[in-house]
């Protein structure tokens, strides 16, 4: 009998301390989405909003995105577990003891993706999820991340391509903040647009609410054409930003080397650079003027 009974104090005493920082609704996801994707060893949770609906993102990685992007850390089922809360309208706090999570030096025994100069291949696993309750958290459905009302405004930007470019992103990838970096090169204007739901203060001219959603704005200082941007238009102020995650430059570096990079033509036309076929130099000095070196 006095066997039995320590063996199940000793399962319970384990499944409190896999479960210790979590509500019911976030250590039934996990445990489900680490029996599904096992092979990573970090666990990357990001929770931001759509209108007042709060969304779970989930990724696994070989490695963690960067100091600046954890708000909290904690070991579950012997891996790294880390979250990022990028709308700070949204509290976890009834969702992970965020008290208890909140020691970073976990992070000392595991490499950044930027020390490790690693190519995350956990996006094609990624899984969102609605927060219903503290216990109840349910795979997301298209309606789930819909806006009620779709961008279609022109605020900010005289150029009618991209415009539309901008606002066809928003609609397909239902962020609340898109990032737009410009550059001038040999007379030429380049721009490239980024979905991050963050931002960073490197080159960061403004930013504007178009439809509910948010555009930040870089390098337009430096453009050669003055048709592409009505600066009146362009908030140099940054309330809009104070709810979401400001991180540093080098981590947008490493989001950003995937992005399609945009030609103006004088017309106002734009084309896609085909960038894996530029020289290493003329790579090298577009993603500097872009802000990305």
């Amino acid at each position: 009998m006095f066997t039995i009974m320590a063996i199940l104090i000793l399962t319970g005493c384990k499944d409190k301390l896999d479960s210790y920082h979590l509500s019911k609704g976030i250590d039934s996801v996990l445990s489900d989405y680490i029996d599904r994707h096992p092979k990573d060893s970090v666990i990357i949770l990001q929770f931001y909003g759509i209108e007042k609906r709060t969304i779970l993102n989930i990724q696994h990685s070989s490695y963690y995105p960067c100091r600046e992007f954890v708000d909290g850390c904690f070991i579950y089922k012997d891996r790294l577990a880390l979250y990022s809360i990028l709308d700070k309208t949204i509290s976890v706090n009834c969702l992970i003891d965020s008290t208890a999570a909140s020691d970073k030096t976990i992070l000392d025994n595991y490499k950044s993706w930027i020390d490790a100069d690693y190519e995350d291949d956990g996006y094609s696993d990624s899984e969102t999820y609605l927060v219903k309750s503290r216990d109840c958290i349910t795979k997301a459905v298209e309606k789930d991340l819909e806006y009620k009302i779709i961008v279609s405004d022109t605020i900010g930007i005289r150029n009618a391509m991209i415009n539309n470019m901008l606002n066809q992103r928003l609609n397909k990838h239902h962020i609340p903040i898109v990032s737009i970096r410009f550059a001038s090169l040999d007379k030429s204007d380049y721009f490239m647009v980024c979905e991050v739901n963050a931002y960073t203060r490197k080159s960061l001219n403004g930013c504007l609410k178009r439809n509910g959603r948010i555009i930040v704005f870089y390098g337009i200082d430096n453009l050669h054409s003055q048709k592409i941007i009505d600066l009146r238009l362009i908030q140099k102020e940054l309330p809009l930003l104070n709810n979401y995650k400001e991180l540093p430059s080098n981590w947008f570096n490493y989001e950003s080397s995937e992005g399609d990079v945009f030609k103006i033509l004088p017309n106002g036309k734009i084309v896609r650079v085909p960038i894996e076929e530029l020289p290493d130099e003329k790579y090298e000095m577009l993603y500097n003027a872009l802000g990305l070196g």
